[in-house]
């Protein structure tokens, strides 16, 4: 999937939707979120996860709760408004110039 090599990162509201995770799960969440910006959406295959991650699927509960199954894959919902609003922001650029 093409798509800008970097996504806006809102630091109070990922403190908010991360407080209660613990910091490996955190990290595993950022791993996924990364993932899911470059390839579209995370696999729904536990042992790819495990492996994209780092962390053994079963303690991932509270990681994938932020996730919903797709046709494609996993996505977290907020990611893919953020993908589609950096996408109109930049057609109207390049529209502009």
């Amino acid at each position: 999937m093409k798509t800008s090599q970097s996504f806006p990162f809102y630091p109070s509201d990922f403190i908010l939707g991360t407080m209660l995770m613990t910091s490996e799960e955190v990290g595993t969440y950022m791993r996924l979120l990364c993932f899911q910006w470059e390839q579209g959406a995370v696999p729904c295959d536990e042992v790819k996860i495990a492996k994209i991650t780092g962390m053994p699927y079963k303690r991932m509960g509270d990681v994938l709760a932020k996730f919903c199954p797709t046709d494609h894959g996993l996505k977290n919902e907020r990611l893919e408004r953020v993908r589609s609003e950096r996408e109109a922001y930049q057609k109207r650029q390049s529209e502009i110039g």
